[in-house]
């Protein structure tokens, strides 16, 4: 028994010095799951997330600060800026290595100007939903808590609460557990969507005010018009086993991009693209343009280009096609003024979670002068 232990021993050690130099089990190593970005109301800097964390570019200058670097396997992986563009809220969760204490999200807010930071909250057990702001400046956070000896998987087994987050300081209660979500940004309503289906609550008492399933496939996204009166979800389906034998795991599924009434959910306008799966979409802040980037939906191109066509809504005639970064479920933003669209680079590359910087696309880029084609 001594001499199983001496042999052991050695061989342990080095198993531990190996997993702790893993670029999968290092902290250090930031890993961007959820990228978010969003302009400063003046459209002087755009705030974004990337590999190395939380991001500030300033348009004049051209000079970029990070304003937050998490030490977190996963990294960045939730994000949100208050509507008057001073406080920048993300998550990241720690996991086993240097400089790490185990699997505890944690939720930080930055300040946009110098990157100060000005609050922090860990949870030792469960997990963060999406950081959300409402019209007004209050703050909106789910959280999923595990009770111990439970796994991180078993929803069956967690707490669902809300955290708010507003003048009056921070109040828990509870709420839904939000997987992915938008807030209007008029009226309040939160939208929701998990697999297959897309729901609309109020924030207040959390009272269901619509619902929709898709009964093949999944919801990938949504985002809000201007007003709030409309809504543009990004659907597709899962490939059928037939299309799965034929083109193998090179094949996507089709997808679609779905224009809703933003108080019942109901369809008001299907935008489909054959051959290609929408994975971002983003409405003009004066509700003319709807832009829609979208990949490759078979063959293994899928993962290395995309391209962005942007439609008029009016008639819903499309104005431009152009290339795009190759992305998948990626954020997009379009300036205050209505000049530059920012579009995320989050795509599959060289790494499992490549996050480079968001591309800038001017109207001029997209075949527009004026606002007009």
């Amino acid at each position: 028994m001594r001499f199983m232990h001496r042999a052991i021993a050695p061989l342990l050690a080095i198993v531990l010095a190996l997993l702790a130099s893993s670029p999968a089990f290092a902290c250090s190593l930031v890993r961007s799951l959820w990228p978010g970005l969003g302009w400063l109301p003046d459209d002087s800097a755009l705030v974004y997330v990337t590999d190395a964390g939380v991001e500030r570019f300033d348009v004049a200058s051209g000079r970029t600060t990070l304003l937050s670097e998490p030490s977190g396997t996963y990294g960045v992986q939730e994000f949100a800026m208050s509507p008057d563009g001073t406080v920048v809220a993300h998550t990241f969760v720690g996991g086993v290595g240097p400089d790490c204490r185990g699997w505890w999200p944690t939720v930080r807010f930055v300040r946009v100007a110098d990157g100060a930071l000005l609050r922090r909250w860990t949870r030792l057990r469960g997990w963060f939903g999406p950081l959300l702001y409402r019209p007004d400046g209050s703050f909106l956070l789910g959280f999923a808590e595990r009770p111990e000896g439970r796994s991180l998987g078993d929803d069956a087994a967690v707490t669902r609460v809300t955290w708010r987050h507003d003048a009056a300081g921070v109040r828990r209660g509870a709420g839904p557990y939000v997987a992915r979500g938008a807030v209007a940004p008029v009226g309040g309503r939160l939208l929701t969507w998990n697999g297959a289906t897309l729901r609309l609550l109020e924030t207040e008492r959390w009272t269901p005010l619509a619902e929709r399933h898709r009964h093949s496939g999944w919801f990938d996204g949504a985002v809000w018009g201007p007003a709030g009166d409309r809504l543009a979800s990004t659907e597709h389906r899962a490939p059928s086993a037939e299309e799965l034998e034929e083109e193998g795991e090179h094949r996507g599924g089709e997808g679609a991009v779905v224009v809703r009434d933003g108080h019942t959910l109901a369809p008001l306008h299907r935008i489909e693209e054959p051959g290609w799966r929408p994975g971002g979409a983003a409405f003009s802040p004066d509700g003319r343009y709807l832009a829609v980037l979208s990949t490759p939906s078979v063959g293994t191109e899928r993962w290395r280009r995309g391209r962005l066509v942007l439609w008029r809504t009016a008639g819903w005639v499309e104005v431009a096609s152009v290339p795009a970064p190759r992305a998948i479920e990626v954020p997009m933003a379009w300036s205050h003024d209505g000049r530059t669209l920012a579009v995320g680079g989050y795509g599959r590359g060289e790494e499992a979670f490549e996050v480079p910087p968001p591309a800038l696309f001017s109207l001029q880029d997209l075949g527009l002068t004026g606002g007009e084609p």
